[in-house]
């Protein structure tokens, strides 16, 4: 993994991040195949490292929302950071992907291991979901805007 690639990883102890990468595994995805479905146990933290994947959620009987895209560089399952939680949403892959992941419950013990290195780490994890909410308030915003039946309100 070239962890230059990955804003996670900014400001982070070289010793760290190579503990990080060891305990990756890489996997490649074919066009079509889902990474990790909604409602299923969310165990990994992935690495894009190449293709593209989306991030879709069901709306209703015949409506899939798609919300976003994983490109190279981006991280994401990052619901694995919190033992016991559940994928949001789907990944699904919309071309051929490669990805490196690591096991939420391997990459919490390695940062428990080196608090004081985690650090960094932990506060590129907050910026990232910080990020990824606004993101998300905007695009509500806009649709509650955009919405007719709510005009005038």
């Amino acid at each position: 993994m070239q962890s230059k690639r990955f804003s996670i990883f900014d400001g982070v102890s070289r010793d760290l991040v190579e503990k990080i990468r060891e305990a990756t595994t890489f996997r490649s995805y074919s066009r079509g195949e889902v990474i990790y479905d909604k409602g299923e146990p969310a165990e990994n933290l992935y690495f894009m490292i190449s293709g593209q994947a989306n991030v879709m959620i069901k709306a209703g009987e015949e409506l899939t929302v798609t919300m976003g895209k994983y490109k190279p560089g981006y991280y994401f399952g990052w619901s694995a950071f919190q033992p016991d939680h559940l994928y949001q949403h789907r990944a699904l892959c919309i071309m051929d992907c490669e990805v490196e992941y690591i096991s939420g419950e391997t990459l919490r013990s390695i940062m428990d291991s080196e608090p004081a290195l985690s650090y960094p780490l932990l506060r590129n994890i907050l910026a990232m979901h910080k990020d990824r909410l606004d993101l998300r308030t905007d695009q509500l915003i806009q649709a509650l805007i955009s919405h007719p039946d709510l005009d005038g309100i």
